[in-house]
């Protein structure tokens, strides 16, 4: 597994675990209330605008480069 670090706007909202980065989005926004990653982005007025910045945690704790951001 592989543990990806969601932020946006300088707030950290933390780390999930996922096989992949889609699958770790999916988990984010199902802990945020939402279906999915696609419910999300589609109902969440607070997300408008906003770009989530998307990184990979490496295995000594320190972020790997943005791999999205997701708006």
């Amino acid at each position: 597994m592989t543990t990806f670090n969601f932020s946006a706007n300088a707030v950290d909202f933390g780390n999930w675990e996922a096989d992949t980065q889609a699958e770790a989005q999916d988990r984010f926004a199902s802990d945020s209330g939402y279906k999915n990653w696609a419910d999300m982005c589609e109902r969440a007025d607070e997300f408008g605008g906003n770009s989530v910045e998307i990184r990979e945690v490496m295995e000594n704790g320190r972020m790997g480069s943005a791999l999205a951001y997701a708006e």
